[in-house]
This record gives C-alpha cells, structure tokens and sequence, in this order.
C-alpha cells in the first residue's frame, strides 16, 4: 500500500510515456495528411468492413482496403487498426504490392510508438527502410518515415546521438525530394527540435539547446500553417510547450499546451487530444490547480480506455492519483495509483529495452557494413577504370606518335574543307532565304492586286453605260467608287513597299516626337472623303499634349491601314472612333475601334497570330476587298519601333484595334539616364 503522504507529495513530470504519446503524433500525421479536410465517418467505415466480405475483391485492393481502414481507426482503436494493418501487411507480402506493403509497415509502426513498444516499432522501422531502398523512387516518402519512425524510437530512449543521427537522414531525403515531400518538410524540422527536447528534459539547457530547439519548433509551426496542416500545427505547440514547461516557464506552456488541444479537437485528433489532456493535467498539477488536474486527468483516462490505450491509462492514473491526493481524496488516490501500477506491471519493459537495444545494434552495424561494402566497390570499380584509362591513353600516344604528321596534313586540308563548306551553306541559306521571300511576296501581290484590278475592269462599261445615257448623277457615284478603288490600291502599293522593304531589312527607323493629335488629324482628312461616301462617322477622342516617340512614316501607315480596315468594315450609319490615352510604364496606346459585325474568338486568335493574307470581314453593305497585307504589316512595323499591337473583338460588339508605343517623355527621361 503506498503511504497517503508519499501521494500527496507526488508531483509527476513528463515521463517518457507522456513524450511517447507525442512521437505518435507525429507519426500519425504524415500517413495521411488528407485526413485534415476529410474525416471519414463510422458509417464509411463500416461500408468498407462490408465490402471486404466481398469474396471477389482482387487481393491488391483488399490490401488497400485494410490499410485504409487501419489509417480510419488509428485515432479511435488502436488494437482494430493494428490488426486491419497486419492483415493488410500479410496479403500485400504475399501478392508482392510494394505501395500496399509500405503503406501497412509505415501505419503498424506508428501504432507501436503510439503503444510504446518500442521493439516492435523499431523493428517495423526497419524492415520500412529496408523495403524502400529497394522501391520504385516514387515511393521514397516511405524511405523518410522508416527513418523518422528509427530516430523516434532512439529519442524516447534517450539516445540523443543516435536519434539526431536518424533525424539529419530524415531530413536530407525529404530535402533532396523536392517539392514532392514538401508535406514532410514540418515533421522533420519538428524531428530535429524534438532531439534536442530530450536534452532539455534531462537537465542540459544550455543557451545553444534552448536555440535550436525553439528554432526547429517555430520553422514546423510557421511551415505547417502555410500548408494548412492544423495537425503538424498542434504537436509543433505542443513541443514547444513542453520545452518551456523544463525550463519553469508554466504559464506560456500552459498558454501553448490549451491552442494545441483546441486544434486537435477541431480536427477530431481523439488519440491526440488523449496526450495533449495528460500534458495539461501535469501542468495544472504543478500550476497548483489540483481540480483542474483531475477533470483533466479524468479526461485523459477515458480516451485512453476508449482507444484501447493502456499506456496513457496508465499515465492518466498516475496524475490523477497525485491530484486528488492534494485535494485530500487519500482513498481515491490509492484506487487510482495501483491501477496505474497494474498496467506498468503489466508491460516487460526491461526484456523489451534488451532486446530493442539489441535489434538498433544490429541495424546500425549492417547499415555501416553496408556502406563500408559500397565504398569499397565503388574504389575498387574506379581502380579499374583508372586502370583501363591508363591502357587506353598509352595505347592512343603510340598510335598517335605514328600518324602524328600525316593528321596535322589531314586537319589542316578539313579545316579549309569545313570552311568552304560553312561559306557555301551560309550562303545557300541566304539563297534559300530571298527565294522563300521572293515567292511569298509574288503570292501576296497576285493575291491582292488581283481585287483592285477587277474593281477598275467592273467600271470600265459602267462607265461607258452611264455617259452613253448622259447620267450625270451616275457618274458622280461611279467617280466615287473609282477614287475609292484607286485609294485601296494606293494603299496596297504602299503596303507592298512597306511589306518588301522589312523583309529585306532595309526599312530605316528613324524615331521623332510626334503628337497624336497631328496624326490622328492627317488620317481624318485622309479617309473623310471615303467616309462620307460610306455614311460612316469618323470621331477622334485624344489629348491635346499626348505626343509619342516614334516613326512618322511608320506610324502613319500604322494608323491608315487600321483605319482603313475599320471603314471596311463598318456599316452604313455607325461611327469609328480613333482614340489614344496614356498606357503605364510611360507608354501611349492608340486605338481605332469600329461598331462592324465583329469576330468570334476563334477568329481573332487566328488574326494576332496571322502572318499571311487577313481574312475578310467586312460588313454587308461594304463589299470592296481587302489587302490581306494590312494586320501582318502592322504587326511587323509596330514590332520594330518596340511596340506591341492588340486585337479585341467579338460578334455583334464591334472591333478595337490598338498599339502601344513608347511616349515621347519617357523616351527623353531614359536618354538623359544614360
């Protein structure tokens, strides 16, 4: 019987139960980080328990079932979700699925941290990075958590060496996997903190302990909030309060130790709520607030029993005993610490720690053999390879000491070959590029004189028919058509010229300050005869003091054929609006906007893109031709004064044809920079 002054003295700390409970946390996170946003319900689980009465389920989907449902109930029973996961183990063996394999060793490891046997946690580790070296490199996540759950194992044990040895790995494979195990990348951070936590907890809190924890820590908390991980979150406050809780600091741990049990209930984290519970009851055991310790110890001990939990039962009772002994419950304290000692005697904890210690003897030494044996091949391997140059190098000076003079003659005859031959294909290129030229300029000129000229052969007995019949007024109509067809040829000459000229290269361009309202002006008294004839509007909506650095001559064949285009287009009544406002970066937009029938979307792709002849889209009462030459002409010229052309349209709204070129303040500011 233990004496009701040794309960009432007692002041339980944070044993290694209480840190295991966290390491199965951290355990249980990575396996299945969709479970943040997607908790299955008793009833899902019950529909996939079902389906495996199915006897005609393939083997690799029942392996996957049963893996799944060990993942469901890892928060809720413990003992049904490690036996769905060796059941789920058993079949992926023996049908060779590897994933399948992985996934139940991973989750059945996780389970014994969580149950604290540590033996078996170990040796499930390490038959996971055994399994995973040998993996397909798309199941290297595996790799990482197989190390994880090794340095866990070592950190409970208090083998800090060994478990930042395992951690640094850990860390390495997930930062050499980048982006795809960026979801690992907090529970390494919190690996390495939880390292130098056991440090602290055993009496070492050195300044350069304290940093390093603290940094790990807060890099996992501030990485698991930007991925939205409210799991990884909460066991990054809880360390962090545990941390602080060694070095007295109760108050801020308690403060962390109430965010990270509210984020575990939020996300329905039970097992995690169980060990967070135990660490606030042992806090407000020490904060002097022994009622408080007990409804939580309470708490704690119900979860414990509910997930099949004997360890935290076990620790649940401890804290509860030492509660209600300072509240003066002598009898219920003495209930409560022999049923924690009835499950302590229960476990072989010295048999399990020989034979644990043991098992990581002889893991790190075939891991060291290993490597020793692979270093050794590979230095064996370069001795021959050094071996084999050595041959081959003497045997290549012998043979080139024999042909030493006649390869001097044969370089010097291919280096004066290989220069005729570079000169001759230079300039077959340029042949090939004039002749390519040269026919695509004779197919656009055929293609659009070709309108033009049988425009004026139309007039031709019009003509003569009106004046043989003396109609004046006629005349005066056909008069207009003539000036129009000649101003579309005009244009298309113009355009020809342009056209050939930047194809050759010889188009100067020779860039001036230009206001925008002078140009807009030259190009309304330009096409106002035209528009007139075609009832059309012409409306101009530009600054007084917008000036541009550009071209003239450029820019107004910019302007003439856009304008052009868009009288084309436009029916009978509407208006065409030229239009120019300041653009940012210092740049000045133009645009020529149109009220026609406008163009599908699929269109005007083909249009911005466009190269070659444009397509026809003029309105139903406008039925002259176009040049074909005018958009790839306006893109090419726009192009070289290191501006950019736009083409926005739609059917029934109209078009807006615009180009951005530099404006003449911006140009004169970087003149005056250099």
């Amino acid at each position: 019987m233990v004496p009701f002054t040794q309960l009432k003295s007692a002041r339980p700390e944070r044993s290694g139960v209480l840190w295991a409970l966290l390491m199965g946390v951290l355990w249980l996170i990575p396996g299945a980080a969709h479970a943040q946003t997607d908790v299955r319900s008793a009833r899902t689980r019950d529909s996939l328990i079902a389906k495996l009465r199915e006897p005609a389920i393939p083997d690799t989907q029942r392996a996957a079932m049963l893996y799944q449902l060990c993942w469901e109930l890892r928060q809720s029973d413990l003992a049904a979700a490690r036996r769905y996961g060796e059941q789920g183990l058993a079949i992926a063996r023996r049908t060779n699925y590897m994933k399948g394999e992985l996934n139940c060793l991973a989750e059945l490891s996780g389970l014994a941290l969580s149950s604290e046997d540590y033996l078996r946690a170990e040796q499930l580790a390490q038959e996971l990075v055994r399994r995973s070296a040998v993996a397909p490199p798309r199941l290297v996540r595996f790799r990482a958590r197989g190390l994880e759950s090794i340095a866990t194992v070592a950190t409970v044990q208090g083998q800090h060496e060994r478990a930042a040895q395992y951690y640094r790995q850990q860390l390495a494979v997930v930062l050499a996997n980048q982006p795809e195990l960026s979801d690992l990348l907090p529970m390494a951070y919190l690996g390495l903190a939880s390292a130098y936590y056991t440090q602290l907890q055993q009496g070492n809190t050195a300044d350069s302990i304290v940093a390093q924890n603290r940094y790990y820590a807060v890099q996992a908390q501030r990485l698991a909030r930007q991925q939205k991980s409210p799991l990884v979150e909460a066991a990054s406050l809880q360390l962090l309060a545990m941390a602080l809780k060694e070095r007295k600091q109760l108050d801020s741990a308690d403060r962390l130790m109430r965010q990270a049990l509210h984020l575990y209930r939020a996300n329905n984290a039970t097992y995690n709520v169980g060990a967070a519970l135990v660490e606030m009851a042992g806090l407000s055991l020490r904060l002097n607030r022994p009622t408080e310790a007990a409804s939580l110890a309470e708490e704690a001990r119900r979860i414990a029993q509910e997930v099949q939990d004997p360890y935290s039962e076990m620790t649940s009772n401890t804290i509860l005993a030492a509660a209600l002994a300072e509240q003066g419950q002598g009898m219920a304290a003495y209930r409560a610490i022999n049923a924690a000692r009835a499950i302590e005697d229960s476990v072989k904890t010295a048999e399990n720690t020989e034979s644990l210690h043991k098992l990581q003897v002889q893991f790190d030494t075939e891991r060291k053999e290993g490597r020793i044996r692979e270093l050794t091949q590979q230095q064996r391997l370069e001795h021959e390879k050094v071996a084999r140059q050595r041959q081959g190098l003497w045997a290549l000076g012998a043979v080139l000491a024999a042909v030493a003079a006649g390869l001097a003659v044969a370089a010097l005859l291919a280096l004066r070959l290989r220069r005729s031959r570079e000169l001759l294909a230079a300039r077959n290129r340029e042949l090939e590029l004039a002749r390519a030229s040269q026919d695509r300029l004779y197919a656009i000129v055929a293609h659009d004189l070709r309108g033009p000229v049988a425009a004026f052969q139309g007039l031709a007995p019009v003509i003569r028919y009106y004046r043989d019949r003396n109609d004046l007024q006629a005349l005066d109509e056909v008069a207009g058509e003539v000036s129009v067809t000649a101003d579309s040829l005009a244009r298309l000459l113009d355009n020809l010229l342009h056209y050939a000229t930047t194809q050759t290269g010889e188009l100067r361009y020779r860039p001036e300050a230009l206001p925008v309202a002078g140009l807009f002006r030259e190009i309304v008294a330009l096409y106002a005869p035209a528009a007139r004839a075609a009832q059309v509007t012409l409306a101009v909506d530009v600054p007084a003091d917008l000036t541009i650095q550009a071209d003239r001559a450029l820019t107004l064949t910019i302007l003439r054929n856009l304008t052009h285009n868009a009288l084309k287009v436009s029916p009978t009544g509407t208006t065409i609006t030229l239009g120019a406002a300041p653009a940012p970066g210092g740049l000045v937009r133009l645009m020529v906007a149109d009220q026609g029938p406008g163009l599908p979307a699929e269109r005007v792709q083909e249009l911005r893109a466009a190269v070659g002849p444009a397509v026809d889209n003029r309105a139903p009462d406008r039925p002259e031709s176009g040049t074909g030459l005018g958009l790839p002409l306006v893109r090419q010229l726009v192009g070289q004064q290191g501006g950019e052309f736009e083409l926005e349209s739609a059917p029934g709204v109209g078009t807006v044809a615009a180009v951005t070129l530099p404006g003449a303040e911006e140009a004169e500011m970087a003149r005056s920079r250099r």
